[in-house]
């Protein structure tokens, strides 16, 4: 079951993805969200993009402020870069920033990633200071503990995950970071096969990292709910809820529907089968209600406004999917296809 439930956690992790493809008229380049965008001459399109977003990164830690320095120690690094210099920068940007929880949060993920557990512990710390009702704060700290093997620590951590009112990646703020530095610093026309794409490239830009940067492994969360530990069945059924019915980012709720899947039939129920579907039926439209299918600029804009306004992925792509003239509910007598990646996930 270990294993089902690990392949089942990394297909409901899943962003929604369009459909590109590459051309002769430019190289794609493309985000978790489904954005891809034509970067004129094929050939130096890595040149391009790398030094594009080297120079970004030079800007922000120049800029002294923590958040920037935070972002920019998320960023792509250079082939010959000190990757634990990039660590001290980013908790140098935590240390910096106690009340900030966008710099906490992406230290945090950070510092776990690279197995730096003490300084970890200190912005998990900070988290929960900030964040107590967050069930992803506390997913945190369970990786910490699952981590240093402390299994009452685990147990305290899952308790705290199924008493939140909330699951918040911080995504949206990510993304209202990012969309900030690229605005800041826009790629030149040049580099575009087609200039018109050049309005939407911060935007595209900034939620390709927000992806990247914002959401954690879920590793030990698989790990702490395998059939190994029998005895957190029931906590670990109401914290996959939390996920599934209060994470403001899509990838999280999936989560929290594949978590219950596995965990057995019987747990599921039939308003969990309501929400998967209403996933599903996002996911099957996200690329196009979005505007990044059809590059339509006034949807992309629309959209890129949300995504300001709000904080819930789920409610952002249900205010697209009613723009676009779809309904924000799934039809009645609609079901997701079988190459769907969310109803792969709830496949028995």
């Amino acid at each position: 079951m270990k294993n089902r439930l690990t392949i089942a956690i990394l297909v409901a992790c899943m962003l929604p993805l369009g459909a590109a493809s590459t051309n002769s008229k430019g190289a794609e380049q493309h985000g978790s969200f489904g954005v891809s965008l034509r970067i004129g001459n094929p050939g130096s399109a890595p040149a391009k993009l790398s030094g594009y977003d080297l120079s970004v990164r030079h800007a922000l830690f120049e800029s002294g402020v923590p958040r920037n320095i935070a972002l920019a120690a998320m960023a792509p690094k250079a082939s010959n870069e000190d990757v634990a210099g990039l660590d001290d920068e980013m908790f140098r940007a935590a240390s910096l920033a106690p009340d900030d929880a966008l710099v906490q949060w992406l230290a945090a993920t950070r510092l776990l990633a690279a197995h730096e557990e003490a300084r970890a512990a200190i912005t998990v710390e900070t988290l929960i200071r900030l964040e107590p009702d967050n069930a992803s704060v506390w997913a945190l700290a369970l990786s910490l503990a699952v981590a240093r093997k402390d299994t009452a620590a685990t147990d305290d951590a899952l308790a705290h995950m199924a008493a939140s009112t909330r699951a918040d990646e911080h995504m949206a703020d990510a993304l209202h970071a990012w969309l900030g530095a690229y605005e800041s610093h826009p790629r030149p026309l040049s580099a575009f096969a087609n200039p018109a794409e050049a309005s939407a490239a911060p935007f595209a830009d900034a939620m390709a990292k927000a992806s990247a940067a914002a959401l954690p492994s879920y590793q030990p969360l698989v790990e702490a709910c395998s059939t190994d530990a029998a005895h957190r069945r029931d906590v670990c059924a109401t914290a996959a809820r939390v996920m599934l019915y209060h994470a403001t980012s899509l990838a999280s709720r999936r989560l929290g529907f594949a978590l219950l899947r596995t965990l057995g039939d019987d747990v599921v129920t039939p308003e969990d089968l309501d929400a998967r579907r209403e996933l599903a039926w996002i996911n099957a439209n996200a690329a196009r209600v979005a505007g990044f299918s059809d590059l339509d600029r006034l949807a992309i804009e629309a959209h890129r406004e949300d995504w300001r306004a709000l904080g819930d992925e789920y409610e952002i792509m249900q205010r697209a999917m009613r723009r676009a003239g779809l309904p924000a509910e799934a039809p009645v007598g609609w079901a997701p296809s079988e190459a769907d990646p969310i109803a792969r996930a709830g496949a028995g």
